[in-house]
């Protein structure tokens, strides 16, 4: 651990995720069928950071909401603007685009025009498939690459609270992650609604590798000096990450196994297989921590401290 408190091994995994979520948005789609482990490690390492007793829920909520929300809300406002500009320069679309563009950055939804019936759009959001405009098929989100931003925040509220409710009782924390499970996997059960409002599903499973992070910090697992305990470690997850990835989990980076072949248990698959592959990703980060490797050491952990700033500036390419 440095001298700022950072622990380094923390930054260096984040280095390693956030490169893997890059390459896949600039093109290198087939790191996406196997880096299960990338956005689950930063829900782990949410929780990971978190210190019960610190703030009250209403104050984690209204900081979270801060830091969050009005940067993403802001973010998309300026987003839905260029769509209106882009109708207008580039005959994609129209005005009428501006509003639905906005209102399913907030559901969560595909962009889809609003043709003046109102129940065929609210149908259209609810089935979320791909919407063709002018030609041009939208398959993602309106909220585009953005869409871990209110997950994250919807995740948090959750396990804030669950921390809340549980006080620190292992067996509160495990029937909170069987409950968040199964609200995740509402998405596969009613296949109609593709995708729960306002990132529910995906904060569900986001809140339940933040109740894991936190209780890896608690139990001091990476503190424990056994070799033996470490290496076994590392074989069991392994092995369980290789096996989610074989049998049906599509190894997303957005954790959105839901469209896996098994429905309920593709949601499980997800959550299994995401933390044993965040868990053996730490194990190799402590491991690099022992290295000589400085500068390649410098360059993890500069890029761990700043992995919103790579994020940002990489959606501008």
């Amino acid at each position: 651990m440095e001298n700022n408190n950072r622990i380094n091994y923390l930054d260096y995994a984040k280095a390693l995720a956030i490169f893997c979520v890059i390459s896949i948005h600039v093109g290198f789609y087939q790191i996406n069928k196997i880096v299960l482990f990338a956005m689950p490690l930063f829900f782990i390492c949410t929780g990971y950071s978190y210190t019960l007793g610190k703030r009250t829920l209403k104050e984690t909520i209204i900081l979270r909401f801060k830091t969050i929300m009005l940067p993403f809300l802001g973010f998309m406002l300026v987003y839905t603007a260029l769509e209106v500009l882009r109708a207008y320069l580039f005959n994609y679309g129209n005005y009428k685009i501006a509003f639905p563009s906005f209102a399913n950055t907030i559901y969560g939804s595909g962009i889809i025009p609003f043709n003046g019936k109102l129940f065929e759009y609210l149908k259209g959001i609810m089935a979320y498939k791909t919407q063709p405009i002018n030609g041009v098929d939208v398959i993602l989100p309106s909220n585009c690459h953005l869409w871990f931003l209110p997950a994250t925040f919807i995740g948090y509220v959750a396990f804030a609270l669950i921390m809340k409710i549980s006080r620190n009782r292992l067996w509160v924390k495990i029937i909170c992650i069987i409950f968040l499970l199964f609200i995740a996997s509402l998405e596969v059960v009613f296949p109609l609604v593709c995708q729960l409002p306002f990132a529910i599903g995906r904060g569900a499973i986001g809140a339940t590798f933040m109740l894991v992070g936190y209780q890896l910090k608690e139990s001091k697992f990476f503190e424990n000096k056994s070799k033996i305990l470490h290496l076994l470690v590392c074989i069991i997850c392994a092995l369980v990450y290789f096996l989610a990835l074989y049998f049906g989990s599509d190894g997303s980076a957005m954790v959105r196994s839901y469209y896996g072949p098994y429905g309920l248990l593709s949601v499980l698959l997800t959550f299994v297989g995401g933390v044993g592959g965040a868990v053996l990703l730490l194990q190799v980060c402590r491991l690099i921590e022992k290295l000589p490797f400085t500068k390649i050491k410098k360059l993890l952990s500069f890029a761990g401290k700043n992995v919103m700033t790579l994020y940002a500036l990489h959606m501008i390419v």
